[in-house]
This record gives structure tokens, sequence and C-alpha cells, in this order.
């Protein structure tokens, strides 16, 4: 099942380019006409439009209940959700906002905080570039000889 993931502009193409194996790639829906054509030069499905209009959602749902994740400003959020159920009203939305400022556990609409997507996905990654790092350094870098002391 393929999914949508809503941000005023690339970033969660940034975060999230490719597929997974065996799984339909996302559609990003993006305000802007740079930040499609940005997606679109690397082979991804993207649209563009105002995010706070029910139009542009019409142009990316299949069956209505495609899961959505939404990265968009606090101010933004309510506009975003609503023009979503207007067109899939039985979608799961997921939203990317600090519980401290989301109230939207209230509409039904759950949140992912940047803390806990830091702590699961950005620092295990940063982990493991690191580690990489650390060994590759350590397979290029010549070793001292008993001739160089």
């Amino acid at each position: 099942m393929r999914y949508v993931l809503v941000c005023p502009d690339d970033f969660l193409w940034q975060l999230a380019p490719h597929a997974a194996a065996g799984r339909e790639a996302p559609v990003y829906v993006v305000a802007t006409a740079a930040g499609r054509a940005t997606i679109l030069r690397h082979g991804g499905q993207a649209v563009a439009g105002n995010l706070e209009r029910d139009v542009v959602y019409r142009r990316v749902f299949r069956s209505g209940d495609e899961p959505v994740f939404v990265a968009v400003p606090p101010d933004r959020r309510s506009a975003v959700i609503a023009a979503i159920r207007s067109v899939a009203p039985g979608a799961p939305i997921v939203i990317f906002a600090d519980e401290r400022s989301w109230a939207g556990e209230l509409l039904g609409v759950p949140s992912v905080a940047p803390a806990a997507f830091t702590d699961a996905v950005i620092e295990p990654a940063l982990h493991r570039a690191i580690t990489r790092a650390w060994t590759s350094c350590a397979a290029t870098s010549p070793r001292p000889t008993a001739s160089s002391s």
C-alpha cells in the first residue's frame, strides 16, 4: 500500500527518498512546483498545490484509505487535516509535531514528536554512518611499520 507524505517542501523526501523493498513508493504532496520538480527529477512521485485545499488531495488518493504523514507548521495543521479528511475521511493520519503543541489526539490524529523521531531514526542512522566512517578510515590509514620508528 502506498502512503502519502505531506510537507510544504521536499524535507520528507530528503528523509525518506526511496520506498522499502516490496513496498509501493510514497507520493509526496508539496506546496511548490520547485519542490515537486526536485522529487520528480530523482524518480519520486509528487504533486504540488495548496496544502490547505482539497483539490491537491483529490489528485493523490486512490482508495481513500492510504496512510498519511503530515509535517506542516502548527498554524496550518488544522486546515491541512480538514482538507485531507474532506477527500479521504477514513485515511489514517499521523502528524509530525511536539505533543506539547498539538492537541490533535482529541481529533483522532496522533503525533510523532521530533524528539522521538530523532531518537528512533536519526541517531541510529548517524551512529551507523560514524561506524562505517571509522571502519573505512581504519582500513585506508597507513599502518606504522618497524622501519618508521
